[in-house]
């Protein structure tokens, strides 16, 4: 009955798996449910062998630090701010729970592992050979609509797909060198795992293989030592040759990054390598979100958020990408679950590879049948991999990462075949592990079942570009996904696809009822998640187009907030400012001129703090064009107000903006109109040395500003000319101009 039911729990661990490599490597938690779904039921499978074996590969006081870590993040997920957010994490650690269990309860079932090692073999190879095509290939892709150039498997993102591969072919490859398994089987494994280690140098991956390096490394210093106590043949051999193959890891990291380099055009040289700081950008953002609460974090992906407000436009750039991760899974786990929760975690992985190498170092009189060696030789090395390449990328936040951590953790705490004092198990033991099994199945299959539903009703609609999605069509299947999986990123979608519905109106109009739609999702978007400005900034637009001036300047105000230095991201800033020039045009349609002035004042202020530039100027190229089209209206404005110095300052200010050199036309109209006023007010001389301003000024134009014909232009020298003529004539001489 066991063996049986172990068997079942491998097949759906590998269905969960391939599932995760196929459906599930992304960040949206609903599509990790027919992954998850299907590892839930390889727990229930595993059951009976769970209340069999217990926990018995560790120890008590292992097993007390992993109980920490569990109840740790699951209280931090469970509280965390955000809930979508906090059950993805959730989801996320009974993954590995899950993995962890099943691992453990399929150990010595010969057919079982059997399953479970072909399985993992097979999708490798796969991988390598979806790899080996987009090399031929580049557009090729399984799966995904949208990937990187570079080949990625069958994963959407090379840094994922490298790391799928480290992981697997590592565990694959320990089986087969150290396993106790038929020959040719082990034969096939091992080509494979070397196709699949082959295959992460061509992902280009320098992350990638930097991990593949190290878990090479700690592959041969393992294996030296199995081989040791197995009294291999290729053991004396293998010392001989550890020069060499310690050369051979080097060369694969060197000349593996020297590529991706020159494939990146960045150049060859670890110094190149570093030109790139965006990730110790994100590194030194993460150290100032967890001095906000160092102990235990801000919850559940709360990085992402917390990033906005020590996000500076002129230290770490424009910030266009909208950083929502670390990039270091280390710092991540800090900044989310505070230095406890990632001090217990690295308590907990760092003894478990200790224990795994005293094993091998020192193994116990055990049956020659095991497969022990096989699982921590392949689990440590999985392991070294990906642990070090989740120092570049965000690996751990997907359900194909997780999993992977799973089986390596499950893979080291194996033992050799039980001993009759082992398998005398406790039965506390046998108790505590059941009831997380159970809790960790309550947890995947319903929710697994919500996100395989949700992935099948969004399945035709995320095989083409969201383009050619029709706004009505993808409205009625977000209304159907929200009755399953009600989250703040379904609401903002289908809010979006109201919003689209509006743009489609003809000859400018407005379809209210659709507006008003969309303002609600994006309300509904913000309780949900309060953190993210996008849904703020799409709700303020709106209510400016329905004309709620008092609720979207509020909205404008708070998505300022929450955006902190992600300007150029979320454009709240550049939005107010766009939605106060519209109100200015329309207060100036009713000749409501001082309103209209306060109002292109406020959109000017909204424009250039929002993007932090100590020139207070704007520093993107979206915001030029917006700038200029205020500064030509303001500067009118202020001239016609009499505040010439005001005027005089905002022309100056546009003016060497690219695309700003129609302000000329203006500065010269505004020079002759201060002329005559100070003509009209007996100052000749003044006067005249404005009019000759003007007129350098007139020779300096170019394009015209919006609405200004080049006759326009030539009145306005001509004006100046007779002006000029005039007082000339009249033989006076002029005075200096403040700026002379």
């Amino acid at each position: 009955m066991v063996s049986s039911m172990t068997l079942i729990a491998a097949i759906f661990l590998v269905v969960s798996v391939w599932l995760a490599v196929l459906l599930g490597p992304d960040l949206n938690a609903w599509q990790w449910g027919p992954s998850l779904l299907a590892l839930g039921v390889a727990v229930l499978a595993a059951l009976p062998a769970i209340w069999r074996r217990g926990l018995r590969g560790t120890g008590g006081w292992m097993l007390a630090v992993g109980g920490m870590v569990v109840l740790w993040f699951g209280w931090r997920a469970w509280t965390s701010p955000v809930l979508e957010y906090g059950m993805a994490d959730g989801l996320l650690l009974a993954g590995v729970v899950g993995c962890f269990l099943v691992v453990g309860a399929i150990q010595e079932r010969r057919a079982a592992e059997r399953v479970l090692m072909w399985g993992l073999a097979w999708l490798v190879l796969a991988s390598a050979v979806v790899v080996a095509r987009q090399v031929v290939d580049p557009v090729f892709t399984p799966g995904f609509v949208a990937r990187f150039a570079l080949p990625s498997g069958f994963f959407g993102h090379y840094n994922y797909g490298a790391n799928f591969l480290i992981g697997a072919s590592c565990l694959v490859g320990g089986a087969a060198l150290a396993g106790r398994y038929h020959k040719l089987e082990r034969l096939l494994w091992g080509m494979i795992a070397v196709a699949g280690m082959a295959a992460v140098y061509f992902t280009r991956s320098r992350g990638g293989i930097c991990g593949a390096a190290c878990g090479l490394g700690m592959f041969a210093l393992m294996a030296l030592i199995v081989g040791k106590h197995q009294g291999a043949r290729w053991f004396a051999p293998g010392i001989v040759a550890v020069p060499l193959i310690g050369l051979a890891v080097i060369g694969f990291l060197l000349k593996g990054w020297n590529d991706a380099q020159i494939v990146r055009d960045q150049g060859v040289g670890i110094d190149k390598m570093m030109d790139n700081s965006i990730r110790l950008n994100l590194v030194g953002i993460a150290v100032s979100c967890i001095s906000l609460h160092p102990w235990a974090g801000g919850g559940s992906r709360s990085f992402s958020w917390e990033c906005n407000r020590f996000w500076e436009m002129d230290m770490h750039g424009p910030g266009s990408a909208r950083p929502e991760q670390v990039h270091n899974e280390i710092m991540q786990t800090a900044a989310d679950y505070g230095l406890a929760g990632a001090g217990l975690l690295g308590v907990f992985i760092g003894a478990l590879m200790v224990l795994a190498v005293v094993r091998a170092v020192f193994p116990e009189a055990t049956s020659k049948q095991s497969n022990g060696d096989g699982w921590r030789l392949g689990g440590l090395a999985g392991l070294a991999g990906i642990l070090i390449q989740s120092n570049f990328s965000f690996v751990f936040h997907l359900v194909p990462g997780v999993l992977l951590l799973g089986l390596c953790l499950g893979g080291l705490a194996q033992l050799d075949s039980p001993s009759k004092k082992v398998a005398a198990q406790s039965l506390g033991q046998a108790i505590l592990a059941c009831a997380v099994a159970l809790v960790g199945a309550a947890l995947l299959l319903p929710i697994g079942w919500a996100g395989t539903r949700v992935t099948a009703l969004r399945w035709t609609e995320r095989r083409v570009k969201r383009s050619d999605v029709a706004p009505a069509a993808k409205i009625a299947v977000l209304t159907e996904a929200l009755r399953m999986w009600p989250t703040a990123a379904f609401y903002q979608e289908r809010g979006e696809a109201y919003q689209q519905l509006c743009a489609g109106v003809p000859q400018g109009g407005l379809d209210r009822a659709a507006a008003m739609c969309a303002v609600e999702d994006y309300r509904r978007a913000t309780g949900l998640n309060p953190f993210a400005p996008g849904p703020v900034v799409n709700r303020a637009n709106l209510l400016g187009l329905l004309g709620q001036d008092a609720e979207a300047l509020e909205q404008y105000r708070l998505a300022i907030q929450l955006e902190g230095g992600l300007e150029v991201g979320f454009k709240a800033g550049y939005y107010k400012a766009l939605y106060l020039r519209q109100k200015a045009e329309r207060l100036l349609a009713e000749t409501r001129t001082a309103e209209a002035l306060v109002a292109l004042l406020d959109a000017r202020e909204a424009l250039v703090k929002s993007n932090h530039i100590s020139s207070r100027e704007p520093l993107w190229w979206q915001a030029w064009g917006l700038r200029i089209s205020i500064g030509e209206r303001l500067g009118v404005l202020l001239s016609q107000a009499g505040r010439d110095q005001e005027a005089e300052e905002e022309f100056e200010n546009v003016v060497v903006l690219p695309g700003g050199g129609a302000m000329r036309y203006l500065q010269a109209w505004h020079l002759r109109l201060q002329a005559k006023r100070v003509w009209h007010e007996r100052d000749a001389e003044g006067a005249l040395a404005l009019f000759l301003k003007a007129r350098r000024m007139i020779d300096l134009v170019g394009p015209l500003p919006s609405g200004v014909t080049a006759d326009d232009l030539a009145k306005l020298r001509e004006d100046v000319d007779y002006c000029i003529k005039f007082l000339k004539g009249a033989d006076i001489g002029a005075a200096r101009t403040r700026d002379e």
